[in-house]
């Protein structure tokens, strides 16, 4: 759960405010429905994947979004 919670702090801080909490709940439920070496693998697996892709798309959005903000001023 450490790594997870670490992970989360990639995300931007307006992100995190609103949906950090939300996104810890939901892992640790489904981890604790994840019985077993191979379905923890696989779970671990597919939250670091979708954290690797929801990363990156959450800093773009705020980047664009600060572009478009700086360019109306």
């Amino acid at each position: 759960m450490w790594l997870y919670r670490l992970l989360l702090n990639l995300y931007p801080a307006r992100f995190r405010e609103e949906y950090a909490r939300q996104m810890e709940i939901g892992f640790r439920d489904d981890y604790r429905e994840a019985n077993g070496v191979g379905p923890r693998a696989a779970f671990w697996i597919k939250a670091l994947k979708d954290l690797a892709i929801s990363i990156p798309a959450e800093l773009a959005r705020e980047f664009a979004q600060d572009l478009r903000y700086t360019s109306r001023l």
